[in-house]
């Protein structure tokens, strides 16, 4: 069943319906009022202004839940797309887009040099283009190329075609996706160039410009108007992401999650709000999430770890029956890895991992569950991952650049992580796997914790932690981090294997026990991927625990 907006004589609406366009009034971000504006659902580019605009059946949304894998089908592995050179790449309405502009080191763009026109003969010899193919196979096509090195700044398709800020006539063009040979469309910005992300939305084209105002215009060129006066002062003084939802801004910055309205007479409407602080640089990822009902949504987006913190992915909710907040941490990386832009699709989320790991994880956006991983050990991958119906798209430059794509229900890669049998080994200077030689009290004390892995892809960066207790109670510091970060493991079937050697210091984890923890007798829990990083079939041999005494 669809929502009728329309009132007639004739019908009588049924209750959810009249629920759902009370909703769609008083609660504007709701996934019926953003449909009726014309606004993707969970995570997608908006629409085209020209496509009509349809209601979100209310039995979709309810049943917007995360899709598990398919029990049946075998491990999935990446399946290769395109094989090209490129620099960056979106991915839209069935259709790749790539580009390369960065100038070599050393070698400046010049305003100089004119770029070429695809028809001229010096275009042969181009090095700097956008292209675009359909991930489905077929022609590739080049819509735009040059000799000029840093000509196109800050790409960004739609299901209309391409936009870039041309660095040479200091304007924003837009190149259609079905006219290769067509001149860009210009779209006027003197003096008001990007300083962020390009963002179509809607009739209009968005962007923060270096003097940090954000501004707007139409996709023709037409009317240009301030949207909000310094959007991101100083000190972030960039705009990371763009989201428009319906009569709402959203824009992220060093400092802030920020947002204005735009539906009064006359723009800009006020001043921007400051909705939630943010602790570190975010990604250019900021997308919009529908709720399990109509009477919530979320926004979500990566933010950097400031120093040693890790990374993390946010989630700002709203409720119609609660006030807009900031959740606690949707999920957050080990110290080392760093997220890349997020994706979202049947109700999961999707994200990238750089080493040790390079991995795809994907986690479910409602319930507690551990997140998957569905690509491992994929040195390369870019930041940037899409969907489609039944495909996550992404990109890797190692061991040769190209585009792949894996079902967004792929099989969840699993692993059988355990610490060694007798992996811990508690000395002061010498000692064995036993712990025969007696510790004494208040003497430095190191703990070494070897682990084991029984089935499949190696684990390229495990995680380990040490919890002490006296009496049942935890000691100062539990639980502790390894002195040497994380570790690989080799994945071995025969359990008799031993995997490690304990005459190198890099085949354990390496523990300081703090003074507190030197006297009296302490039991000591040793625990391999505390965190659930890898989906583990066989967790109860992921812990080991000892007692002794001091």
């Amino acid at each position: 069943m669809k929502f009728n907006v329309r009132m007639t004589k004739q019908k009588v609406w049924p209750t959810f319906v009249l629920i759902a366009v009370v909703l769609a009034s008083a609660f504007p971000h709701s996934a019926p009022a953003l449909a009726a504006r014309g606004v993707a659902q969970e995570g997608s580019p908006p629409t085209s202004p020209t496509a009509p605009a349809e209601a979100v059946p209310a039995e979709a949304i309810l049943a917007e839940v995360a899709q598990p894998a398919d029990a049946k089908a075998a491990l999935d592995v990446p399946i290769p797309v395109l094989q090209e050179n490129f620099e960056s790449w979106n991915f839209t309405d069935g259709l790749l887009y790539w580009w390369q502009s960065q100038c070599p080191i050393g070698l400046a763009s010049s305003a100089q040099t004119a770029p070429q026109s695809p028809q001229s003969p010096q275009a042969a010899q181009a090095t700097y283009f956008i292209k675009r193919a359909p991930a489905s196979g077929g022609t590739t096509r080049t819509l735009s190329q040059s000799t000029q090195c840093g000509l196109y700044g800050n790409p960004v398709s739609d299901a209309q075609g391409i936009y870039y800020f041309n660095t040479i006539s200091q304007t924003i063009e837009f190149r259609p996706s079905g006219s290769p040979f067509d001149p860009a469309v210009v779209l006027s910005t003197t003096g008001t160039y990007p300083a962020s992300p390009i963002t179509p939305a809607g009739d209009f084209v968005y962007w923060v410009s270096a003097n940090t105002n954000l501004y707007r215009i139409r996709r023709d060129g037409t009317g240009q108007q301030t949207v909000a006066v310094n959007a991101a002062p100083m000190p972030a003084n960039y705009a990371t992401s763009i989201l428009v939802l319906g009569s709402t801004v959203y824009w992220l910055t060093k400092t802030n999650l920020n947002s204005i309205g735009i539906s009064c007479a006359t723009l800009p409407c006020g001043t921007p709000q400051a909705l939630t602080p943010v602790s570190g640089f975010s990604s250019g990822s900021l997308i919009y999430v529908p709720g399990l009902t109509v009477f919530n949504y979320s926004l979500m987006w990566v933010e950097y770890g400031s120093g040693s913190a890790p990374d993390s992915i946010r989630r700002y909710s709203c409720s119609l029956l609660t006030p807009c907040s900031a959740q606690p941490p949707f999920y957050t990386a080990s110290t080392y890895p760093d997220i890349g832009n997020i994706a979202a699709r049947n109700g999961n989320l999707y994200w990238r991992e750089s080493g040790p790991s390079h991995r795809i994880l994907r986690k479910a956006l409602f319930g507690t569950a551990d997140p998957q991983e569905i690509v491992t050990n994929e040195p390369g991958l870019y930041d940037n991952l899409y969907t489609d119906t039944n495909f996550l798209y992404f990109a890797k430059y190692l061991p040769t650049q190209g585009f792949y794509k894996i079902p967004l229900n792929a099989t969840a890669i699993t692993r059988d992580l355990a610490v060694a049998e007798n992996g811990m080994e508690v000395t002061q200077a010498i000692q064995n796997l036993a712990n025969d030689v007696p510790l004494l009290k208040d003497k430095p004390t190191y703990v070494r914790v070897y682990g084991r892995q029984f089935t499949g892809p190696n684990a390229m960066g495990v995680e380990a932690r040490l919890i002490g207790r006296r009496n049942g109670n935890p000691l100062p510091g539990s639980p502790l981090r390894p002195m040497n970060g994380t570790l690989p493991l080799v994945s071995v079937i025969t359990p008799t294997i031993i995997t490690y050697d304990r005459a190198k210091r890099t085949d354990g984890w390496l523990f300081q026990l703090p003074s507190s923890w030197l006297n009296g007798n302490v039991e000591f829990t040793a625990s391999v991927d505390p965190n659930h990083a890898y989906t583990d079939p066989v967790p109860g041999n992921n812990t080991l625990v000892k007692t002794l005494p001091f």
